[in-house]
């Protein structure tokens, strides 16, 4: 990147350079930001990011234990 004798102007390049880099990127389907991860799942088709993939889809197996013993 080239930088000027002017840092208004150096950052104004640098954000614009940044915002074309994110709107790039694929967006989650669930929170709709951009996936800056270096990996992302996709779901039925839908884009989504690790943390929505953990925050609402992981479950913990003792939460679906039966109580009681089926023949």
């Amino acid at each position: 990147m080239f930088y000027s004798d002017d840092p208004v102007k150096d950052y104004a390049n640098y954000d614009a350079r940044q915002r074309r880099r994110l709107a790039r990127l694929p967006r989650c389907s669930e929170c709709r930001e951009p996936i800056q991860d270096d990996e992302c799942f996709v779901w039925d088709g839908e884009i989504i990011c690790p943390e929505c993939l953990k925050e609402n889809h992981q479950k913990r197996t003792e939460d679906y234990i039966i109580d009681e013993y089926v023949d």
